[in-house]
């Protein structure tokens, strides 16, 4: 009987464990199923992302298409350069201020710091009092 009980014993903790190995089973096929879902919802967003810059690229703005007109603003095209040239260097010179602003910033704090550390150390004064002394 004690052979029996204790192979019962053993029985027992292997359907335990059958039992937890079969319910994170269960949970993984849940969670695929969730993925599954998932997945072709995000393929269909890259699809029309893709579709949306295919279509940009092959006609960015139509400039490639444009013809000098007889006697009707020709410069157009120029004008659009000199936007795009300009817009990036009001880019360049923003992320430039920005990095100055950060570094003026900086430079405040260690100047903070500085006076404190020397508002904490003594004058020459009571050097001299204490020499005396």
């Amino acid at each position: 009987r004690v052979d029996d009980i204790r192979l019962l014993k053993k029985e027992i903790s292997n359907l335990y464990t059958e039992h937890d190995c079969l319910k994170h089973a269960i949970q993984s096929t849940a969670d695929m199923r969730k993925e599954i879902v998932r997945l072709p919802r995000a393929l269909n967003q890259e699809r029309i992302r893709i579709r949306a810059l295919t279509e940009d690229a092959k006609t960015p703005t139509a400039v490639h298409r444009w013809r000098i007109l007889k006697g009707e603003d020709p410069k157009k095209y120029d004008l659009l350069e000199k936007l795009q040239v300009l817009q990036k260097r009001a880019l360049r010179q923003s992320i430039e201020n920005s990095n100055i602003k950060n570094r003026l910033a900086e430079t405040q704090k260690t100047n903070e710091t500085l006076k404190r550390m020397l508002s904490h150390m003594p004058t020459v004064e009571i050097k001299h009092k204490l020499v005396v002394q």
